[in-house]
């Protein structure tokens, strides 16, 4: 057979370091252990190194592996003719790309480093050579980067990257450390790109490569120390194989420290030191009462019982007098006789509530009641919107409020318009609720005795200036009203009136109900004015027709009316001297077709005052002329004989 390890294993004359030999004559041949993980994983990664030439797939690179593992069994490890069988598959797939010429160059050179550095190290006698002091030295170099079962990790994966120019390496695949490289520079990480030069077996003049596949020492990777856990087990060992510590336990029975200060009489049992446990010591019991009528025992150190670290305590005699923790001067007189162990005092003196007047807080609190339980207990709140008196003779309508009893200092508060706005500037604790009617709004302010101010606007109703912890009740109020403590945000279109006792002066308003009374006043003015110019000709006339001459007292000021008066009154002189012309005859004819004076106009003829009947015969018959030719059919009857009527 080849005698793939007959270089020396130093390495100088271009080995790995491998000092393997082969089976000779008259070994017996057995089938060695390589043959099925290591020669096969190494046949795969040869198959590998060719992939820049686009040939290698699981299935091409499956084939150079069962070649490899059957010529490993058939020749009993025989790496001559493993490395044939590698040759053989590689030039059967290099062949499907390029030429037979081109591809022996390369399948030669891959046979002679298969059969040199590769299948030496899958084929080391692992009993022999994996646990020298070379070896060691190689697995602290390179077991981090070696297959390692027993942690579940499959180690680096190294190939020669052939058909590439410089055939560099290249490393893929799991490392057993992880996270940062203790002692690297920072951010520098585990990984298979740091496969240190000397851990490769693929290649020559390596010092470790030719360990590759000996069991890893996980322990000397992780650096692992096994210290004594316990006083009653062996030192740690740790095994190699994933890193773990075992230990060996002592007799039982065997004395022992735990190390616990609060054990006594430590014994091994099972590998543990146990000890028993001083419960006192432990808990740092103190032993020590309030009540007179018991002691601390002295049967037991301190009082207390290791084993359950309870107190101990001895009762008094039986009668004793004992001062009660409610005693006069916290205890120092004694007010009772100890009864089993307790100081008890007569039902009386227990009873808080015996001659006790629970101080009420103040008038819109209930009378607080008392527990013979606690005494006195707290006094509840009288229900918002109580009467009460807080005592003070300037305010009015006190109420209670959340246990306070406020009143208005303002009796008939007036409401100034401070504008638009939120009463900003008012606190930020407010109440509010929707109210779309702001009369509402002003008589919750003037309700309430806190109220300082309110605001108006899109339906809400904020009421300022309290200091309520809680919703204002509903009942009594009868709206639902929400506490806020957030500031105030919205001022479009919203008022603010401050509450005050002084009368409020808006010039404002002032001057719009000025302006409507000018406006009403003119409007009504306007058509009387217009309707006295109009009409004041056609009421002269109306007049004159009824009182004759004395139309110039209904229409005095009109110029006309004296002069239409002496021209009626000359012709009614003429016709009382019976020198009618045949015209003036001839007009009375005329004038008796005309419509007669009203029966209205005769009555107040006759309804005349005195002072008028003393007019001269003249003046009298100058009137009846007036009023015959008033009235042209002579319906009108004078005090004069009336003239013989005229015949046409």
């Amino acid at each position: 057979g080849a005698n793939a390890s007959a270089n020396s294993s130093s390495g100088g004359n271009g080995s790995n370091g491998s000092n393997a030999t082969n089976a000779t004559e008259g070994d017996a041949c057995m089938t060695p252990t390589c043959c099925g993980r290591e020669v096969r994983s190494e046949a795969l990664l040869a198959c590998r190194e060719f992939e820049s030439l686009g040939v290698v797939s699981d299935q091409n690179c499956k084939f150079w592996a069962d070649y490899a593992e059957s010529a490993c069994r058939d020749t009993c490890g025989d790496c001559a003719e493993i490395a044939r069988q590698v040759y053989n598959a590689c030039l059967f797939l290099l062949q499907t790309r390029i030429s037979w010429n081109a591809a022996r160059p390369y399948c030669i050179r891959l046979e002679r480093d298969f059969r040199n550095y590769r299948c030496p190290s899958a084929c080391i006698d692992k009993a022999k050579e994996c646990f020298t002091d070379k070896a060691r030295e190689c697995n602290a170099l390179c077991g981090n980067y070696n297959y390692a079962p027993g942690i579940f990790r499959d180690g680096c994966n190294c190939v020669k990257k052939r058909a590439v120019s410089g055939n560099p390496d290249y490393c893929w695949g799991q490392t057993i450390l992880s996270g940062q490289v203790m002692g690297g520079p920072i951010g520098l990480m585990h990984s298979c790109l740091l496969v240190p030069e000397d851990c490769k077996n693929h290649k020559p003049y390596t010092s470790c490569g030719y360990y590759k596949h000996c069991p890893v020492d996980v322990c000397v990777v992780k650096q692992v120390t096994c210290p004594k856990l316990d006083s009653c087990q062996t030192d740690g060992i740790c095994a190699s194989a994933n890193g773990e510590c075992y230990y060996q336990p002592l007799a039982d029975g065997l004395p022992c420290d735990d190390g616990l200060f609060y054990t006594h009489t430590d014994t091994c049992f099972q590998g543990t030191c146990i000890g028993i446990v001083n419960k006192c010591l432990r808990d740092a019991v103190n032993c020590s009462t309030p009540n007179p009528c018991l002691h601390v025992t002295d049967k037991v150190p301190g009082g207390c019982d290791p084993p359950t670290g309870h107190c101990v305590f001895e009762h008094a005699p039986e009668n004793a007098p004992c001062a009660s923790l409610a005693a006069p001067g916290a205890g120092a007189v004694p007010d009772g006789n100890c009864i089993g162990g307790l100081c008890r005092r007569d039902a009386h003196a227990l009873d808080p509530c015996a001659n006790t007047t629970c101080p009420s807080p103040g008038p819109c609190h209930a009378a607080p009641a008392c527990s013979r339980e606690v005494g006195c207990l707290p006094a509840q709140p009288k229900p918002e919107g109580s009467s009460c008196d807080d005592g003070k003779p300037d305010t009015h309508g006190d109420r209670c409020i959340e246990g306070r009893c406020l009143g208005d200092p303002i009796p008939d508060p007036e409401f100034h318009n401070l504008g638009s706005g939120s009463c900003s500037g008012r606190g930020t604790v407010r109440y509010s609720a929707d109210v779309p009617d702001i009369q509402d709004c002003r008589d919750q302010c003037r309700e309430d005795p806190e109220c300082t101010a309110f605001s108006h606007g899109y339906h809400t109703c904020s009421i300022f200036g309290t200091t309520r912890e809680r919703d204002p009740n509903h009942k009594f109020w009868g709206r639902q009203w929400l506490l806020e403590f957030a500031p105030v945000r919205v001022r479009h279109a919203v008022v603010c009136f401050e509450k005050s006792g002084q009368p409020y002066w808006d010039s404002l308003t002032a001057v719009r109900k000025a302006l409507l009374m000018l406006t009403v006043a003119v409007l009504l003015l306007l058509p009387l004015t217009w309707l006295a110019a109009v009409g004041h000709g056609p009421l002269c006339r109306s007049c004159r027709r009824l009182l004759g001459q004395d139309a110039c007292r209904c229409c005095e000021g009109c110029t006309h009316c004296s002069r239409r008066l002496g021209r009626g009154a000359g012709k009614a002189g003429a016709a009382a001297d019976g020198s009618q012309s045949p015209r003036s005859s001839g007009a009375q004819v005329a004038a008796a077709s005309m419509v007669t004076v009203s029966a209205p106009a005769m009555q107040m003829q006759r309804a005349r005052p005195p002072a008028l009947e003393e007019l001269s015969a003249d003046e009298t018959a100058g009137s009846d002329v007036f009023a015959r030719v008033l009235d042209p059919r002579g319906e009108v009857q004078s005090s004069v004989d009336a003239p013989a009527r005229v015949d046409g």
